[in-house]
């Protein structure tokens, strides 16, 4: 869905590709988008996060040799001001404002040129000014909803560009997302609230006992000592589920350990990645190992009927979501994007959502049994989870 205050702007992306680029933008602190028309998606950006600083960048004026009308800079300033978004608007083709450009920022969105040797030049130049972590959108990659918008050179670009820093993260429709990886592994984190910070920091200072040369990203409102990387994201929700099934968007890392807040790392991860040559995730089995004989009383009792029917009546493995092991893949980007798609129907339990998505999205997994991840301290293998150690009130139990 377009949200409301956009549906004025004329712009050509449809609401789950504009989808994409919001949610990139959430854990962006500055961006830069080439070609922006209207300032649809530019608008989009500045509402998903108001804090964040933005330039836009695009020739304006008449477009009639590609087969369209163009906008103009007033028109795209007034649409902006319209909605409250600052951005600075940079007039110029995109090779001629690069070169000028010097900030470093987070996000870059490419959407000018569509031919194969301007998208190529655009990845060329922009790409680099993306720091380390940071987050790529290409718009117009793939088929879209009306064959009258094919644009098959800008997908040839992007795969004659792709290369080993970044990673594909997202995909819907005809926009594409990519991650700047920092190291080839990693540890990530999403702590918020206070008693979170705290078991966060506990459990990184366990991790490093175990594993100190394995660097450490934490997502979280504000900077966390003890991290390597900090991802910056607003709050979304009091459990901050949204981040958490968002791991592999958001990850630096080309093959990452997650850990919940509340853990306790016992030995060192090594073994654990190892399992990555063999397989795209590693996951724990639930205490409750098949999730029809699941009888824990907080669960959402229409979330958990939803969930019976549509896995064919639950008669599945359950699994633990405070500690996963995974490796870039398709089918584990499609695994993931899924999960948050899931979660976000009901927004409350995010295990129920990845069974669901295990269910529709098949991977290379290997499932470790219950002392690998548990609460039980006496029997932890790898780690200790004190759960709910991290839990704010608000949060789903």
């Amino acid at each position: 869905m377009i949200p409301k205050e956009l549906k004025g702007i004329p712009g050509l992306m449809t609401g789950p590709e504009l989808a994409v680029l919001t949610r990139m933008a959430r854990s962006a602190g500055s961006a830069v988008e080439l070609g922006c028309f209207h300032g649809r998606s530019l608008a989009a950006m500045g509402l998903e996060h108001p804090g964040m600083r933005l330039w836009g960048v695009d020739a304006w004026g008449d477009m009639s040799h590609r087969g369209y009308q163009g906008a103009t800079l007033e028109a795209c300033r007034a649409n902006l001001e319209r909605l409250g978004v600052r951005a600075e608007l940079l007039q110029g083709k995109t090779e001629e404002v690069a070169p000028e450009f010097g900030e470093t920022v987070e996000l870059v969105h490419v959407d000018a040129g569509h031919s194969y040797e301007e998208c190529t030049r655009d990845l060329a130049d922009w790409t680099p000014k993306v720091g380390p972590g940071g987050a790529l959108c290409v718009h117009d990659y793939g088929e879209p909803h009306n064959p009258a918008l094919s644009r098959p050179e800008v997908r040839e670009a992007v795969d004659d560009w792709r290369n080993s820093d970044w990673a594909e993260v997202e995909r819907d429709g005809v926009m594409i997302a990519f991650r700047r990886l920092i190291a080839d592994r990693g540890a990530l984190y999403v702590a918020y609230g206070e008693r979170a910070r705290e078991q966060c920091l506990e459990s990184i200072d366990s991790l490093h006992a175990v594993a100190p040369a394995l660097p450490v990203a934490v997502v979280s409102d504000a900077p966390l000592e003890g991290a390597d990387h900090m991802i910056i994201h607003p709050e979304a929700d009091r459990g901050a589920r949204a981040q958490k099934t968002r791991m592999y968007s958001l990850s630096p890392f080309r093959e990452t350990l997650f850990l919940d807040a509340d853990t306790r790392v016992l030995v060192d991860p090594e073994p654990g990645f190892g399992l990555l040559r063999y397989a795209d995730v590693v996951l724990s089995q639930d205490p409750v190992r098949v999730f029809s004989q699941q009888t824990w009383p907080h669960l959402d009792r229409r979330e958990v009927a939803a969930t019976r029917q549509e896995t064919n009546g639950g008669e599945l493995l359950y699994w633990n979501s405070g500690v996963i092991l995974f490796r870039r893949s398709e089918r584990a980007r499609a695994l993931f994007q899924a999960w948050h798609a899931e979660w976000t129907r009901w927004g409350k339990h995010d295990q129920m959502a990845l069974m669901r998505a295990v269910y529709r999205n098949p991977v290379r997994m290997v499932a470790v049994r219950e002392p690998w991840n548990t609460h039980k301290r006496k029997e932890a293998k790898f780690v200790f989870h004190d759960h709910r150690a991290a839990r704010r009130e608000g949060a789903p139990q």
